[in-house]
């Protein structure tokens, strides 16, 4: 080992000693007596509290993690000591989420099981370092059975930090509902996300071969167009204010146009949460691998429930009507919003155009 690989770790030991920084595992010097204290914890919530003052609740908590051992052993807060978990909880309500990967240092971790309570069941903040000072974290990591435990994070989650040795994350952040824990060699575990399970609607529909006679607006590639010679011929109306009268009609051409294959969505029973999304999503993807409908999907906005119309849900997909009028419409709703309360009463035929495709399978419900 080199001059630097020697100075480096009692450089951030060094540093851990000097900032007694709130990963240490130590108990408070004194504890106040709190036995009949009353204060309410919602109402210190609710303040707002300007950055300086986060930023002075921060020094003080980085001084010593008594706020955490509180935490963690349920022992009553003083008016004071609410503050200032206050004070860094809305720190961290109002951080920049975080992704990439985060290290902590813990001591006594012999096993998986000590690890997941370590990590699931802490209710004190959770402090981390960025991977930038890794090592750091490391000089925390001492003594027989300690660890250091890695946290993979991909989705954002928001982290209060001051420095680039230190986020915080919030109380109860990791739980085993949300994320797992996974020993990947000695002294190093991993935390990442739990997959969600991908939710489907109930949802009804059918391949078409096409060939069936289609009228209004869509686009070259949904339609084949003919054109069919009609012989002058005369009527005689039957009903209405000219029955009895005659009609000739001359020699004339007339385009038609039949629908190409395409599958067609029937209805759909969505509950809400993305499942509506991911099936319409299902039927798109099968149109587009399947080379006689090439992404072709068409659908029947109707009205289910007797009060609303899934016309907006389908427009925010991509999809839409042959009529431009009724587009215009959506298009009007969304700027104004998109709120599913006030979503105009539009029933029919939609399709999804190609240029729609790449959005609707991207599309995310926020």
């Amino acid at each position: 080992m080199g001059i630097i690989g020697k100075v480096t770790p009692k450089i951030y030991e060094y540093l851990r000693f000097a900032g007694k920084s709130s990963v240490l595992e130590v108990k408070p010097i004194s504890r106040v007596n709190v036995s009949g204290l009353k204060y309410n914890a919602n109402f210190a919530q609710s303040l707002k509290y300007k950055p300086e003052e986060i930023s002075s609740a921060y020094r003080e908590y980085a001084k010593s993690p008594y706020i955490n051992y509180y935490l963690r052993e349920g022992v009553p807060l003083s008016e004071q000591n609410n503050k200032l978990v206050s004070c860094l909880k809305q720190g961290i309500r109002e951080s920049i989420p975080k992704t990439g990967k985060f290290y902590r240092g813990i001591q006594n971790c012999p096993d998986d099981k000590t690890a997941e309570k370590l990590i699931f069941q802490n209710l004190g903040f959770t402090s981390v370092t960025p991977e930038i000072n890794k090592n750091y974290a490391k000089s925390f990591a001492v003594g027989k059975n300690s660890a250091i435990v890695e946290f993979d994070l991909k989705k954002p989650l928001k982290g209060f930090q001051e420095n680039n040795y230190e986020v915080i994350f919030d109380t109860k952040a990791f739980t085993s509902d949300k994320y797992k824990i996974k020993k990947v060699k000695d002294s190093l575990f991993r935390v990442t996300e739990k997959n969600e399970a991908v939710k489907f609607a109930p949802i009804t529909q059918h391949f078409e071969e096409g060939g069936s006679l289609v009228f209004g607006t869509l686009p070259d590639n949904y339609v084949a167009k003919s054109r069919e010679f009609i012989k002058a011929h005369t009527i005689t109306y039957k009903f209405g204010p000219y029955k009895g009268q005659t009609k000739t009609f001359p020699d004339s051409w007339e385009e038609t146009q039949s629908i190409l294959p395409h599958y067609h969505i029937d209805k759909l029973w969505s509950n809400g949460k993305g499942s509506g999304t991911n099936s319409v999503q299902s039927v798109v993807r099968k149109s587009v691998n399947d080379p006689k409908t090439e992404g072709r999907v068409t659908l029947d906005a109707c009205c289910i429930d007797g009060k609303t119309s899934p016309a907006g849900f389908y427009y925010k997909l991509g999809f839409r009507f042959k009529d431009q009028k009724m587009n215009k419409q959506l298009e009007e709703w969304i700027v104004n919003g998109g709120k599913r309360e006030n979503s105009p009463f539009l029933t029919g035929m939609m399709y999804l155009p190609t240029e729609n495709i790449e959005h609707c399978l991207n599309y995310k419900v926020i």
